[in-house]
C-alpha cells in the first residue's frame, strides 16, 4: 500500500486499488501526513486542499471549467455527472483526478460530499435535489438566466434553507409557481460567456469558506448578476416552516422574508413577487 503513495494517484484510485472505502483511505493519508511520514503535494495546498472529493452535476458547457477550478483549488478528486461530457473534463495533468458518470448514484461517495449543481435548464431536477438532501450532501446551485446567472443558495441540509423552502415560500405568494417551476426544469438556457469566470469564482469562494469551517455568504441567500446593468441582486431565502428539511428556531419570524431582495449586509423589509398569481405562463425567472 505504501508503495502506491507516490502522489501519482488520486484518493479514488487508491480506494479502488486497495478495495477500501474512500473515507478510510482519506483517514490513512491524513494520519500519515500529520505524523510527518508523507510529503504533501504542493498542488493540493489551495483553498480547497483539505477536500478529498467533490461532485459536479452540470451542463457539459460549464462542467469542464467548474471541474478544473475545483482541481486547481486543491480538491483531490472531482466526480463529474454530466451526460455527454468526455472523460477528459479537465486540463492536462488534472485529468487523472476526474471521474465521469451519467447519474449521481452510479458511484457512491462519502456522506457530506460537497456538490455543485449547474444544470443546463432554468431550474434543476427536483429528484437530484432530493437525492442530495437525503445524502446530507452540502450543495451550491447555479442557474442560467436569460440575461445573466443566478448563484445560490448554498444548502447545508438541516441547517439552512433548501430549494424546497424557496419553492414553498414562492408558491405561498404565487399560486402558479409550482407549474412555472416544473416548466423551467425543461427549458434549456446557455450560461453567458462573459459571466463564466465570475460564476466559477463565486462558487469556489463559497466552497472555500465552507471548507474552512465558516458560514458561506450564500447560505439562505442567492445572488444574481445581470448583464444588462452588471449589478448584483441579493435575495434572502430563510427556512420555510412547512419544509421537512429542518426546523425554525425561536424568533425566526423576524428573519428576512422569503425571496426578499436585499443588498449585502442590509436589513430586509417587505417581500415582493414578480409573477402574477393564477397564471402558468413564466413571467419571471427570479426564483430562489
Amino acid at each position: 500500500m505504501l508503495a502506491d503513495l507516490t502522489g501519482e494517484h488520486a484518493l479514488g484510485d487508491l480506494a479502488d486499488r486497495w478495495n477500501l472505502p474512500l473515507r478510510a483511505v482519506d483517514n490513512l493519508v491524513t494520519t500519515l501526513r500529520t505524523a510527518g511520514l508523507l510529503a504533501v503535494d504542493g498542488s493540493q495546498q489551495g483553498p480547497l486542499g483539505g477536500l478529498p472529493v467533490a461532485r459536479v452535476v452540470a451542463a457539459p458547457a460549464l462542467a469542464a471549467d467548474l471541474t478544473s477550478g475545483l482541481l486547481e483549488a486543491g480538491v483531490g478528486t472531482v466526480h463529474v455527472i454530466a451526460p455527454g461530457a468526455a472523460p477528459g473534463t479537465a486540463r492536462g495533468r488534472l485529468r487523472d483526478r476526474v471521474r465521469v458518470a451519467d447519474t449521481v448514484d452510479r458511484r457512491p461517495l462519502p456522506p457530506g460530499t460537497p456538490t455543485v449543481v449547474a444544470p443546463g435548464c432554468l431550474e434543476p431536477d427536483p429528484a437530484l435535489v432530493e437525492t442530495l438532501m437525503r445524502a446530507d450532501d452540502p450543495h451550491i446551485v447555479v442557474r442560467p438566466r436569460p440575461a445573466g446567472v443566478l448563484v445560490g443558495p448554498f444548502v447545508l441540509p438541516g441547517r439552512t434553507s433548501c430549494l424546497v423552502c424557496g419553492d414553498l415560500g414562492r408558491a405561498a405568494r404565487d399560486a402558479s409557481w409550482v407549474e412555472q417551476r416544473a416548466a423551467m426544469t425543461a427549458i434549456e438556457a446557455p450560461y453567458a460567456a462573459a459571466l463564466r469566470d465570475w460564476t466559477i469564482a463565486t462558487v469556489l469562494t463559497q466552497l472555500a469558506c465552507w471548507a474552512a469551517g465558516g458560514r458561506p455568504d450564500l447560505a439562505d441567500r442567492t445572488v444574481e448578476l445581470d448583464t444588462r446593468d452588471w449589478r448584483q441582486s441579493w435575495r434572502a431565502w430563510r427556512p420555510h416552516p412547512a419544509c421537512g428539511c429542518g426546523w425554525s428556531p425561536p424568533g425566526a419570524a423576524s428573519a428576512p422574508a422569503w425571496g426578499q431582495t436585499v443588498p449585502p449586509g442590509a436589513a430586509a423589509s417587505a417581500p415582493s413577487s414578480s409573477t402574477r398569481p393564477g397564471s402558468a405562463t413564466i413571467l419571471s425567472t427570479a426564483s430562489p
